[in-house]
C-alpha cells in the first residue's frame, strides 16, 4: 500500500518490521528493493545502492539485481534533471552488476541517446558515432519503435560538413559529407552539398590555372548535380585560357596550343579556345620557320588550315 502511495519511507519502514517479526526475505525483497531505490533517487544518495543493505537476508544474486535497480533509478533520477554523465556512469554500474536486467539496459540506453543528443549539438561527430554503437545493443528499451541511428550520425556528419562550408573549409567539409553519405546514401541534401564542395573545390583550382586539379573535381560536381555542369564546364575553360596563356606568355606555343587543344575536351563549343589554338599554332609555325624547322613546321600544315591560318602557305613552301 505504501508503495502504491509512493509512500518510499512508509514502505522502507514496513519492510523492516516485516523482517524484524522473521518474514522470509523472498516475501518483501522486491518491495525493499524498489522502496530503497526510490528512495536514493529521491535523495540522491548513491550510497543506498550497496549491495548488501545493513540487516538483509537476501543471496548475492538477489542482492546484485536490487542494487542494479537502485542504481538504474538514481541513474533516471540525474538523467532528468540534466546530470547525463552522471547518469550515464550510474547506469554502467546498474548494468554491470545486472547484465540482462530490463531496467539497467533500459537506464544504459536513455542517458546515451541523451549524451548522444548533446554531442550531435555541438557537431562532436566522432563521439555520437562511438556513443550510438555503444547504444545500439540496447535498443530493446524502445519496445520495437525505430531506433534512426543511422540518420542520426549521417545528421551530424552533414551538418558539421555544412558548417565547415560556410567557413570555405573545403576540405573538411567533403570529407564530413563523405562519410555523411555513407551513413545517408540516397540523401539529395547530403549528395548537393558534397557537389557544391567540389564545385567550389574546382573553381578555386581553376583560377589559378591548375586544371589537372580542378578537373576531376568539376566532373564529380556536375555528375552529383546536374545544374552545376554549365558553370562547371566554364570553369574548366577559363582554366585552359590561363594555363595556356601562362605558357604563351614564356613563348612555348608548342606547350600553349597543346593546352588550349585539351581545354576543348572539357569545353568543345568554345570559340575562345578553338580561335587560340589557331592563333598559338600560327606563332609556333613562325618561330619553326625563323630557325629553320621546316619538317617540323609541315607537321603543323593539315591544323593550320582547319584553322583558316594563311601562314600555312609559307610553311608549306618551307625546305
Amino acid at each position: 500500500d505504501a508503495l502504491e502511495r509512493k509512500d518510499w519511507s512508509g514502505a522502507s519502514a514496513q519492510r523492516d518490521a516485516a523482517a524484524r517479526v522473521g518474514a522470509p526475505a523472498s516475501d518483501y525483497a522486491a518491495q525493499r528493493a524498489r522502496a530503497n531505490a526510490e528512495l536514493a533517487a529521491l535523495e540522491g544518495d548513491a550510497s543506498r545502492c550497496s549491495t548488501e543493505p545493513p540487516g538483509a537476508r537476501t543471496t548475492a544474486p538477489a542482492a546484485a539485481q536490487a542494487a542494479s535497480m537502485c542504481f538504474a533509478t538514481l541513474s533516471k533520477a540525474r538523467r532528468e534533471a540534466g546530470a547525463i554523465d552522471e547518469a550515464l556512469q550510474l547506469a554502467r554500474r546498474a548494468l554491470t552488476l545486472a547484465p540482462r536486467e530490463d531496467g539497467a539496459q533500459s537506464a544504459v540506453f536513455f542517458a546515451l541517446v541523451e549524451k548522444i543528443k548533446r554531442a550531435r549539438e555541438a557537431d562532436h561527430c566522432d563521439l555520437v558515432e562511438t556513443l550510438v554503437r555503444e547504444a545500439r545493443p540496447f535498443e530493446g528499451a524502445l519496445h520495437g519503435q525505430p531506433w534512426q541511428h543511422e540518420e542520426i550520425i549521417g545528421g551530424c556528419l552533414a551538418h558539421a560538413g555544412e558548417m565547415a562550408f560556410k567557413v570555405r573549409d573545403w576540405g573538411t567539409a567533403a570529407a564530413l559529407l563523405r562519410r555523411a553519405a555513407t551513413h545517408l546514401p540516397n540523401d539529395t541534401a547530403v549528395r548537393t552539398n558534397l557537389a557544391r564542395v567540389d564545385a567550389n573545390r574546382a573553381l578555386e583550382h581553376a583560377k589559378g590555372g591548375a586544371c589537372d586539379q580542378a578537373r576531376p573535381l568539376a566532373h564529380r560536381a556536375a555528375t552529383g548535380d546536374t545544374t552545376l555542369a554549365v558553370s562547371m564546364t566554364s570553369a574548366l575553360e577559363h582554366c585552359a585560357h590561363v594555363e595556356a596563356e601562362r605558357a604563351a606568355a614564356s613563348g612555348d606555343w608548342a606547350t600553349a596550343t597543346s593546352l588550349a587543344r585539351r581545354g576543348l575536351i572539357d569545353a568543345p563549343n568554345s570559340a575562345s579556345l578553338r580561335g587560340n589554338v589557331g592563333v598559338y599554332l600560327h606563332n609556333h609555325a613562325v618561330t619553326l620557320l625563323k630557325t629553320g624547322h621546316c619538317e617540323e613546321a609541315r607537321a603543323l600544315l593539315p591544323e593550320l588550315r582547319a584553322a583558316g591560318r594563311a601562314i600555312a602557305n609559307d610553311v608549306e613552301k618551307c625546305r
